[in-house]
Parts: C-alpha cells; sequence; structure tokens
C-alpha cells in the first residue's frame, strides 16, 4: 500500500502482498496463484477483516461510554 511495506492503507492491516494486492493481472503485471492458495489467501483476508470490524466496534463502544 502507501509505503509498500504491507502494512496497508490505515497501518497494520495490510497482508503484505505488495504494492499490488493480490496482483492478478490489474496493471502490475500477471502472478500465477493456484486456486486453493487463492482460497486461502481470501479467507484470512475475511478473518482479518473480522477482527478489524470487531476491534472498531469495541472502540466505538468505549468512545459512546
Amino acid at each position: 500500500m502507501p509505503r509498500f511495506d504491507g502494512t496497508g492503507p490505515w497501518g497494520g492491516i495490510g497482508k503484505g502482498l505488495g504494492p499490488c494486492g493480490f496482483q492478478r493481472g490489474f496493471g502490475c503485471g500477471y502472478r500465477r496463484i493456484s486456486r486453493k492458495d487463492e482460497s486461502q489467501m481470501l479467507k484470512e483476508y475475511i478473518e482479518d477483516l473480522k477482527e478489524e470490524i470487531r476491534e472498531t466496534e469495541e472502540y466505538l463502544k468505549d468512545l459512546e461510554g
């Protein structure tokens, strides 16, 4: 992402996949990823998003008192 260090746009949530994300041919070349690997990456990404939502909800709860 911005610093190309895998931290993502808001810090700490990147997957370390480099400057072009999954690199499936969208502007940064093409990297072959097996369906199994891509499936696993997406499952991990979903779990990361769930964790981010949980942390955000906790923060909101703290803000609201």
